[in-house]
């Protein structure tokens, strides 16, 4: 009796290039919008000239919405250029981003303390600009282009490696099935991609966080007034798409004879953030536009103000770097142990080509 001979399904030539074409077109667009909307106007103020500049006006704008609120920056500096007295009133000309209202005020603290400096076209004096914009987030937005890119580069150099073995007679990655083909040099790239995401949430939401306890332990009560207020709304792309619901207030206090905004509501240093509408919503009831209410106030950065003194729900934030980046490196890790020699020493895990009786 003769047992059926059994066979490894060869993968379909060449499997690995739409996945990397679709890797490279994706890379390739956010490389061109980072290089488009970020890097070349950056790039140009950075080569403008840097002047000592006297700031005249230094006040937040903000504006109520259906969903909150938005801001604009309001300011003014006198400079003087090869003789000549001229005045801005360009907060960022390279980004032209509206700044979160605690950012604007701590930089207005800054300031007013002297020793401003402004930045000139040396082409066009009366073109100028306070903030120097850094490369800083047109640089990571090309990183993530260039990773993908570049993955998406080697995942389709893999499969056209692939296709012209099989049509030279070659085993073209003979013995491996599909999930085969692709999981040898995909695993990497995902991996790669959740340590990034990891990183990326714990730098833009988690890192220089002040210290709460020390802060709070130190704030004084000071009447404040709401003068925005509402539930921002925002909903995710895909066929899972979710809905987050996020309370913007907007406030303004005196302290110290200066009156000065805050959008804190409470040691999260933004707005409360949820996929719970009745949550956001209970947030702006509680503190309507117009409505008087009591704001604390770090008397040592007057700027860092909140509502409520308490920890918001921004705690769970650090699941996204903690699941993300550990899914990343020890995947990573993991891999790199399955392709190198010490992977093969410590598990076994390399084997030579050929089959095996």
């Amino acid at each position: 009796m003769s047992l059926p001979i059994r066979t490894t399904k060869k993968a379909p030539a060449g499997c690995l290039i739409p996945f990397g074409v679709i890797f490279l077109a994706a890379g390739l667009a956010v490389c061109w919008l980072a290089w488009s909307q970020f890097l070349v106007k950056v790039r140009v103020v950075h080569s403008w000239v840097e002047a000592p500049c006297q700031v005249t006006q230094w006040e937040i704008g903000i504006e109520p919405t259906n969903d909150g609120y938005q801001t604009s920056p309001q300011v003014a500096y006198n400079y003087t250029w090869k003789g000549q007295s001229f005045t801005g009133r360009t907060y960022d000309h390279a980004l032209s981003t509206r700044p979160g209202i605690n950012e604007f005020e701590a930089k207005g603290a800054k300031a007013r303390e002297g020793g401003v400096v402004c930045f000139i076209n040396p082409l066009n004096p009366s073109e100028s600009t306070l903030l120097q914009a850094s490369y800083t987030v047109g640089a990571l937005v090309m990183g993530v282009g260039v990773l993908f890119a570049g993955m998406g580069g080697l995942i389709a150099a893999g499969g056209v490696v692939s296709l012209f073995r099989r049509a030279v007679g070659g085993s073209g990655g003979a013995g491996r099935g599909a999930k085969g083909c692709l999981g040898g040099i995909l695993a990497p790239v995902f991996f790669v991609l959740f340590a990034g995401a990891g990183f990326l949430v714990w730098k833009l939401a988690l890192a220089d966080q002040p210290d709460w306890d020390t802060v709070g332990s130190r704030m004084v009560p000071v009447p404040a007034k709401v003068v925005a207020s509402g539930v921002s709304t925002s909903r995710s792309s895909g066929k899972n798409s979710s809905t987050t619901y996020k309370a913007k207030i907007a406030y303004q206090y005196k302290y110290n004879g200066r009156l000065w905004h805050s959008g804190w509501l409470d040691f999260d240093r933004s707005t409360t953030s949820s996929s719970n509408y009745s949550k956001a919503r209970d947030a702006v009831s509680r503190y309507p536009q117009g409505a008087g209410t009591t704001a604390w106030v770090d008397p040592v950065a007057p700027w860092q103000a909140v509502l409520e003194k308490q920890a918001g729900t921004r705690w769970w934030l650090w699941l996204f770097p903690i699941v993300f980046g550990g899914i990343g490196v020890i995947g990573l890790l993991g891999w790199l142990l399955k392709v190198t020699a010490l992977g093969a020493a410590l598990f076994g895990t390399r084997q030579a080509g050929g089959s095996r009786d």
